[in-house]
């Protein structure tokens, strides 16, 4: 029999906080306990403590949280709005717990006073350190044993308490029964204590490290607004009595509420002015340094800041539908995809722990054949333990990744899939649109012509009416250059926008009489100048004249990628002249420069450069989406606060210098590559020497864990090179 509700369930995205995740290997324990619960397209970011699931309508949350926490870890839902926090508290106060063990353990080993030898006092120091270290490693240990996922905990839990339960059994043997073990149970108990604080002690560090970097790494604090209250006018209360004011939590912000944003306060959702002016900080978004001056009717974007004047806005949308809150939408989509490369630890992970502890029980195994003794076979092996460290495979490219997404994004460049950065720096041929992307897009009318037997006002007033129908750079720019000759739009119908040529519509005077506006191909024209004609049935009504300016930092990015020894193409819907004009100047091989191409034509040029080219493809998004579809990496160099429905890879959203943005997320991408690999490096040099140096001998358990704790950190430490 059909069943409707297996074909018609209902699905629910949640968000979750996670607690207590070190690794690739405890994310790995923590997807797998969720999808047991029934969860789908499940995502789980260990160093953002977060995790994202789809819930059907016969998964309950509360059994996803009860799985998360039976295999160990902490977990709650996201509530709406949440800041990232750090949860480096617990491992905090478990470190405190074990100071003073530490210490007596330290103590011990300088000094020869009884006091450090007696065997119910050093058991009395111990036990802190048993408790803690169960509750720190042993639930996560077990529960990534039960899932086939086993992680850094079962190595340290295998470590401290064996350790810790030879010195006990030992200590009681000779305590109480008077049995001499012929074991130095200080040395041993002394392990199992710093194992547990110089393991907890690495973890805290790279934790509050790694928290603070990432809060840094924000595009903007949303506490500075959501802890902010903004006078809201005006409203109504239950009793229908009109108020003057209400004050209001930007989250309580919705859809054309009327605020006041006094200086010195952040505007909290994108939002046009309805009275006042001001200066506006607007660097946060677009980087430009110097404030910019509102008045009414301008639009001002969440987040930037009121340096000085007061300004009554009326808000677009909510603080979720603003610039800023899509902008963290795509950067928390971001962290959930992920580079190929990061496979590489992933892999080495799954196997890394089983191979260490069969290489500890070899070592015990071999030391008790040949004779060495239980308590040289035991503290081989537990040094083999502690020192292995298969965290720092773990974190070699996530943490990266997360530092390095939020460095760059805090600079303008948004990369919407994080694997972006790999292909980015593989692509060996870069396309170019022109308008608005090599060219700045802002046109100056030069001069115009009338050449029909309407009046001036009345051509101008119908040329403003049907460019407000289109966002191309040149139907903008002709709009701001009539709005500024105090032109008003006259009525128009019909209208219908055919993308890479114009606009056919009709006046409203003359229904049926089709006129059409759109550039034109005239060669005779100079090469810097655009032709703009307002014709019907074939007849020129007028002509405007148009120029462009080329980015100043043009010349450079591809001064920069022939340096790299990439192909350069000019791909462009603009005319032959212009279009090879701008190539020589640039310096772009003239057999690359495509020209006079429809957005369908420009997909066909890309299909043409063959399947075995990387391509990376640059734009202004505007009618090169289908294009920027088929390249490896698009690029969109963004002007407008719409940005979701954007087919680019990568957002460039700097309006001063957006192609200096470009070299700049070029560089990164082979920073962030090369960082990658000088992780995976490390953490494979530092296994190759510490795991040979622990079965010799070479050094002891104390110091092992020590090496443990710095390696993680060395990793850390490298990746937080990229928020320079």
């Amino acid at each position: 029999m059909f069943n409707f509700k297996n074909q018609f369930q209902m699905t629910e995205k949640v968000e979750l906080n996670i607690e207590g995740m070190d690794c690739a290997s405890c994310a790995q324990t923590v997807k797998k306990a969720m999808e047991d619960a029934g969860a789908q397209n499940v995502w789980v970011d260990f160093a953002g403590a977060r995790a994202a699931c789809e819930l059907n309508d016969i998964t309950r949350l509360d059994e996803v949280l009860h799985k998360i926490r039976k295999a160990g870890y902490g977990a709650s839902l996201k509530r709406h709005n949440e800041e990232f926090h750090s949860h480096s508290t617990k491992i905090r106060i478990m470190l405190w717990l074990n100071f003073p063990s530490f210490i007596f353990m330290m103590l011990g080993m300088l000094f020869h006073y009884h006091v450090f030898h007696s065997l119910p006092v050093i058991f009395l120091f111990t036990v802190p350190s048993f408790i803690t270290g169960i509750m720190a490693f042993v639930p996560t240990a077990i529960a990534s044993l039960r899932y086939r996922k086993p992680n850094m905990d079962v190595l340290v839990s295998v470590g401290f308490l064996s350790s810790l339960s030879v010195f006990y059994f030992g200590g009681i043997s000779e305590y109480y029964f008077n049995k001499v073990s012929g074991l130095d149970l200080h040395l041993f108990a002394e392990t199992g204590v710093s194992v547990v604080f110089f393991i907890l002690l690495g973890k805290w560090i790279e934790k509050k490290s790694l928290d603070a970097t990432l809060e840094k790494a924000k595009l903007l604090k949303q506490r500075d607004l959501l802890d902010t209250h903004y006078r809201k006018l005006p409203y109504e209360s239950s009793d229908d009595v009109k108020h003057d004011a209400l004050f209001v939590n930007a989250s309580e912000i919705r859809k054309d509420d009327v605020l006041i944003i006094p200086e010195g306060s952040f505007i909290p959702a994108d939002s046009w002015i309805e009275e006042g002016m001001a200066d506006v900080d607007e660097s946060a978004l677009t980087g430009e340094p110097l404030p910019v001056h509102k008045t009414k009717g301008d639009e001002v974007m969440a987040g930037t800041l009121v340096i000085s004047g007061n300004l009554k806005i009326r808000t677009k949308e909510g603080i979720q539908k603003s610039f800023i809150g899509e902008l963290q939408k795509l950067m928390e989509e971001a962290r959930k995809d992920k580079p190929k490369i990061q496979d590489i630890g992933d892999r080495v992970a799954a196997w890394f722990v089983p191979a260490v502890v069969a290489v500890a029980v070899i070592t015990f195994l071999g030391f008790m054949i040949f004779g060495a003794g239980f308590q040289v076979a035991l503290l081989r092996s537990v040094t083999v333990l502690v020192i292995s460290c298969p965290c720092a495979v773990g974190l070699a490219a996530p943490v990266a990744v997360a530092v390095g997404l939020g460095s760059v994004a805090s600079k303008q460049v948004l990369f919407k899939k994080s694997a972006a950065f790999q292909e980015l720096k593989n692509c060996d041929a870069f396309v170019f649109d022109k308008t608005g992307t090599l060219t700045s897009g802002e046109f100056e009318v030069v001069s115009w012509k009338n050449l029909s037997d309407l009046s001036d006002r009345d051509i101008l007033k119908m040329v403003l009416a049907v460019q407000t129908y289109s966002n191309h750079p040149i139907a903008v720019s002709m709009t701001e250059w009539l709005k500024k000759q105090g032109i008003t739009p006259a009525m128009i119908v019909n209208v219908r926008e055919e993308k890479g040529r114009g606009i056919y519509f009709e006046r409203y005077e003359e229904p049926g009489k089709k006129f059409f506006i759109g550039k034109t191909n005239d060669q005779a024209l100079e090469n810097r100048l655009l032709k703009v004609i307002l014709e019907s049935n074939e007849k020129v009504f007028a002509e405007f004249y148009l120029d462009d300016m080329i980015r100043d930092e043009a010349k450079e990015l591809i001064t920069f990628l022939n340096m790299k020894k990439k192909r350069i193409y000019l791909l462009s819907g603009d005319r032959k002249n212009r279009c090879l004009a701008l190539a020589e100047h640039l310096g772009i091989p003239k057999e690359n420069v495509f020209y006079e191409k429809t957005p369908q034509a420009k997909l066909e040029v890309l299909k043409s450069m063959g399947s075995t080219n990387k391509i990376c493809m640059v734009g202004d998004g505007v009618n090169d989406a289908p294009a920027m579809n088929l390249a490896s990496v698009s690029i969109s160099l963004h002007k407008g606060m719409k940005i979701t429905s954007d087919s680019a890879d990568i957002l460039v959203y700097d309006l001063k210098q957006p192609l200096k943005k470009l070299m700049e997320a070029f560089k990164f991408s082979e920073n962030l590559v090369n960082v990658i690999y000088q992780n995976y490096a490390w953490a494979l040099a530092y296994n190759l020497i510490a795991i040979p140096l622990a079965l010799s001998g070479s050094i002891s358990p104390v110091w092992a864990a020590v090496s443990m704790a710095i390696s993680d950190l060395v990793v850390v430490g490298n990746s937080l090179r990229l928020r320079k």
